[in-house]
């Protein structure tokens, strides 16, 4: 650019011109003049007034600045460390964005925090100012690093872009200065909560993106994503996810999964019909080769002391109350070790969406891996079945199954009850502790296996779903409705009243199955009480409805 065009593009940019159309955006980029392109982004940056910059955050992150921070006492705090927050609202540039560089979000910062202008060393502080960063609808192929380390950025946008990747690790760059050290680091943006990145090439996550601390949704839908970390149930405040449009066949049931294992594989490694002398022994395996013999004499020797004392009897049950009560083991969110630290694989996700993915089956770990699950969304796949109900979180509010190849309802059959993979993964976890972990892998382990001898996994305990509100079954091959357990049927001599207690789903206010193969509708779908919304549509065989439906009131 000539020092001509330089003064005019100078004095055009003094005087608040805009570029609404990006047609001198695009003139500069094609002529690979990064600093008008920064300059043009810089006044798409507006000042953020519903947040306020992390200051804690950017402290912490430059400790030894700050630790430093007498050496330039003449200086306020204000002229090294931004003040107000920015947003930035790069969507939609077309072919102008295709690289993102970290001057262009310097720029942008400084520009809302002019003080920063007064000592150019300190600007690259500015990015911390940034709390949404949109971009999304480019082209870009990938993110700078120094996103991933932005300490006031509370919402990424990066939709409809061109990424294939993330990075697994970032380069930080340590320090405000442009002599700053840079070093591999994880994500560290301590308030990022919600992270767009739909309409993307993305074959695979990051484990570290599933440990942002404050991450509460996620939208990674229509990418080419076919494998998915297990750090993905350790997020510790994600809520949403959405993964719809993929390539998915199976989620991962515990570290090191492949979804191509076969199913031996996996029912080998989480078997547990074991007897106690078996337990102790796949116990201490792993300890043979990495502890002395002393230690695993000493470990043996403590167990069987253990077992010395413990005397068998036999417990009689006196059965005083009516046959019909029904007592249900509901697993704990969040469960605790020994040493008080947090257990992982225990996901806090509510909503799951799975639609237009290519799923055989309902994944089995779910009801374990994300027990506080409320809408489950499985449409668009590739299911012949329901399943067991056990195999859904008990705290199911919304579940739909739409447009697949189901041909058998929902049942109370407890497939794989003694299977827990919240406990396979602790025990996984524990396999690189030492001594003083050997006597804790022994307790908790046998413990568990001996309470499933007598029952299930607590959190597949269940036999109904109390708090399914809205269950969508259409475009399937039904040709029967059924809401009872395999042991209740409806008979004449049948108690209404016990009855009722065995509907699978006793809060159902909304069902559709509708464009399905259904032969007819019971009369006994007056037992669903709170059913407001019945959807039979489209199901030729269907030429009336029973007048008992009319006994609903809502």
């Amino acid at each position: 650019m000539s020092k001509k065009n330089l003064s005019s593009r100078t004095v055009i940019l003094r005087y608040s011109a805009r570029d609404d159309d990006c047609k001198a955006l695009y003139v500069a980029s094609q002529g690979g003049d990064n600093v008008t392109v920064s300059r043009l982004l810089s006044l798409k940056a507006n000042q953020d007034c519903e947040h306020s910059i992390n200051r804690k955050g950017i402290a912490e992150f430059n400790h030894a600045l700050v630790k430093g921070f007498a050496a330039v006492g003449s200086l306020a705090y204000t002229s090294i460390f931004p003040t107000t927050p920015v947003m930035v609202n790069w969507h939609h540039q077309g072919s102008c964005l295709k690289h993102l560089d970290e001057q262009y979000l310097v720029d942008a910062a400084v520009r809302l925090n002019p003080k920063l202008k007064l000592h150019p060393k300190f600007q690259f502080s500015a990015v911390h100012a940034i709390t949404r960063l949109d971009v999304s609808a480019n082209e870009l192929e990938e993110l700078p690093d120094c996103i991933w380390y932005l300490q006031s950025l509370r919402c990424l946008n990066a939709a409809r872009n061109k990424l294939e990747r993330l990075p697994g690790c970032v380069r930080r760059k340590v320090g405000l200065t442009s002599l700053r050290s840079a070093r591999t680091s994880s994500y560290d943006c301590p308030v990022l909560e919600e992270v767009f990145l739909q309409d993307n090439r993305l074959e695979t996550l990051p484990a570290a993106l599933f440990a942002l601390p404050s991450l509460t949704a996620l939208d990674v839908s229509n990418n080419k994503l076919q494998h998915l970390p297990f750090e993905m149930w350790s997020a510790p405040a994600l809520k949403e996810l959405n993964l719809a449009f993929n390539l998915l066949t199976e989620l991962p049931a515990n570290r090191g999964w492949s979804s191509s294992a076969s199913d031996q594989g996996q029912q080998s490694s989480l078997s547990s019909e074991a007897s106690y002398d078996s337990d102790f022994s796949e116990l201490t395996t792993f300890t043979e080769s990495e502890l002395s013999s002393a230690e695993v004499a000493e470990a043996k020797k403590a167990a069987s002391l253990r077992a010395k004392f413990v005397q068998k009897a036999p417990l009689n049950h006196e059965h005083i109350w009516s046959s019909s009560l029904e007592v249900q083991e509901k697993a704990a969110v969040t469960m605790d070790d020994e040493d008080g630290t947090k257990s992982e694989g225990i996901s806090p996700l509510v909503s799951l969406n799975l639609s237009h993915n290519s799923f055989l089956t309902v994944p089995k770990c779910l009801a374990c891996l994300c027990p506080s699950l409320a809408r489950l969304n499985l449409s668009y796949n590739t299911l012949a079945k329901c399943g067991g109900i056990s195999g859904y979180p008990h705290t199911l509010k919304h579940l739909d199954l739409s447009h697949n190849q189901i041909v058998e309802w929902l049942n109370d059959e407890i497939a794989d009850g003694n299977v827990c993979y919240v406990e396979e993964e602790q025990q996984q976890q524990h396999q690189d502790k030492k001594l003083s972990r050997v006597h804790h892998k022994l307790s908790s382990g046998v413990l568990h296996k001996l309470q499933q001898q007598g029952g299930c996994c607590s959190h597949r305990g269940h036999s109904r779903l109390d708090n399914l509100r809205t269950l969508v079954l259409s475009n399937n091959l039904l040709t029967e409705i059924s809401y009872y357990g395999a042991s209740d049927s409806v008979g004449e001599d049948d108690d209404s009243t016990s009855t009722n207690k065995r509907i699978l789903f006793p809060a159902l206010s909304m069902l559709d199955v509708s464009a399905n193969s259904l032969n007819s509708i019971p009369a006994s779908m007056s037992d669903l009480v709170n059913l407001s919304v019945l959807n039979v549509s489209d199901n030729p065989r269907v030429t009336d409805l029973p007048p008992q439906l009319g006994l609903l009131h809502k």
